[in-house]
C-alpha cells in the first residue's frame, strides 16, 4: 500500500470481530490488510484500532513503531461473538475525539461482515451529527451476508466511500485501498455559492448539508473532498409565477477551495443556463433512492434480529423484530412501497404471521 505523501492521519479502524470472520480465512486476510496498513504509515500519523464482537473487545492507538505494535495486534486477532455495529462506531468516535485535527484528515473507517443489531436511523442519525464535527467515515462490506444498504447509507451520510470485497482474496487490497485513497483529498474548505432568479424558491438539497439560504443566494461548504468520491448533488427549486422567460437568467456559481496539491487557494465562477421544461419525476426518483436505501436495511436488519432470536427460541423477541421493521417501512412509505421494497416487505410479514401463529399455540 502506498501511502499519500505528506497527508497527516488520525485514523481509527472499526473491524468486525465476530464469529463469522472466521470463515473462508476472512480474518487472514484481514490480518494481512493490517500488515501493510501498520508498513505505510509516517512519524506523526495517529491510528487508533476498535475490535467489536456484541460488544467492544479491545481497543488501541497507536502513533510510533506501527509495523511492530501493528504484528502484536494481528496476533491477538481471534474472531469470535455478535456484531455489534453501533457500539463500534460509537467507541471509534471516542477515540478519534481524543486525537482530532483539524490539519489532519480525520477518519472513520469500518470493515464488516454482518449486519448489527441496532436500528438503522439510530446509527445514521449519529454518522450524520459526527460528520458534522468533522468526521469522516467509510465503509467495506465483506462477503455476501451483511447489510449492504446500511454500509452505503453509512458512507453517504459520512461523506465517505463505500467499498465491498466479494471474495476472501480481495479483503486486503479493498481494505488497503480504503484506508489509502480516502486520505487523498482534491479540495479543503471547498464553498459553493449558487446564486438564483428571484422566481426561483429554494425547497430541498440532496447529497450535501445546507449551511445557509438568504436573497436569492445558497452555500455549501464542504470540509473535505476525497479524490475518489463520485457522487451527484441535487438542488430542488420551486417556481413563483415563472414561465420560459426564465431561462434568460442563467444560474450563476461561485467555488472557492484549498488545493492540498498546489498548495494554494483555488476561486472561480461560471454560469449555467437553465432550460424551461414540464415537470419531471426526478425529484421523487432522487427522494426515494436514499429512501429504498433506509427500507432495505430496515427489513434486512429485522431479518437478521428475528433469525437470533429464533435460533434462541424466544418467539416474542422475533415477533417485535418483525413489527417494528414493519412499521418503520410504513413511515418510510405510507402509500406506496417500491418494487424492490415490496418483495421484502412481504417475506418480513410472512415470518410474521408464522412467528404469531406459533406464539398462539395453532
Amino acid at each position: 500500500m502506498e501511502k499519500v505523501t505528506g497527508c497527516r492521519y488520525t485514523l481509527v479502524l472499526v473491524l468486525d470481530k465476530s464469529g463469522s470472520m472466521y470463515d473462508n480465512n476472512r480474518g487472514e486476510s484481514l490480518k494481512l490488510a493490517l500488515w501493510e496498513i501498520g508498513s505505510s504509515l509516517e512519524e506523526g500519523d495517529v491510528v487508533s484500532i476498535v475490535f467489536f464482537d456484541m460488544g467492544i473487545s479491545a481497543y488501541y492507538t497507536i502513533n510510533k513503531d506501527y509495523l511492530s505494535v501493528f504484528e502484536k495486534i494481528i496476533e491477538m486477532y481471534m474472531p469470535g461473538g455478535g456484531t455489534n455495529i453501533f457500539g463500534g462506531l460509537k467507541k471509534g468516535v471516542e477515540l478519534i475525539k481524543n486525537n482530532i485535527d483539524d490539519s489532519r484528515a480525520n477518519k472513520i473507517i469500518l470493515l464488516t461482515d454482518g449486519y448489527g443489531t441496532s436500528e438503522t436511523k439510530n446509527i445514521t442519525d449519529f454518522i450524520e451529527l459526527e460528520s458534522k464535527e468533522g468526521i469522516d467515515f467509510s465503509s467495506v462490506g465483506v462477503g455476501e451476508g451483511f447489510n449492504e444498504s446500511l454500509l452505503r447509507l453509512i458512507a453517504q451520510k459520512g461523506n465517505g466511500s463505500y467499498y465491498r470485497a466479494r471474495e476472501v482474496e480481495e479483503i486486503s487490497n479493498v481494505f488497503a485501498d480504503a484506508v489509502n485513497s480516502s486520505f487523498s483529498y482534491v479540495a479543503k474548505d471547498l464553498k459553493i455559492e449558487i446564486f438564483y432568479h428571484k422566481k426561483m424558491i429554494y425547497s430541498k438539497l440532496y447529497g450535501y448539508p445546507l449551511e445557509e439560504v438568504k436573497n436569492n443566494q445558497l452555500s455549501i461548504n464542504i470540509n473535505k473532498l476525497p479524490c475518489n468520491i463520485n457522487e451527484i448533488s441535487f438542488i430542488k427549486f420551486l417556481l413563483d409565477k415563472a414561465d420560459k422567460t426564465i431561462e434568460d437568467a442563467p444560474l450563476r456559481i461561485k467555488v472557492s477551495y484549498f488545493d492540498p496539491t498546489k498548495l494554494e487557494q483555488i476561486e472561480y465562477e461560471e454560469e449555467i443556463p437553465l432550460m424551461w421544461s414540464d415537470e419531471s419525476e426526478l425529484e421523487w426518483n432522487v427522494g426515494n433512492e436514499e429512501k429504498r436505501l433506509y427500507a432495505i436495511a430496515i427489513l434486512n436488519q429485522s431479518l437478521k434480529v428475528m433469525a437470533e432470536a429464533h435460533g434462541n427460541n424466544n418467539t416474542k423477541d422475533a415477533i417485535k423484530a418483525l413489527k417494528s421493521g414493519i412499521q418503520q417501512l410504513k413511515e418510510i412509505f405510507p402509500d406506496a412501497k417500491p418494487k424492490k421494497v415490496k418483495a421484502l416487505f412481504e417475506e418480513v410479514n410472512k415470518y410474521l404471521l408464522l412467528f404469531q401463529k406459533i406464539d398462539s399455540g395453532k
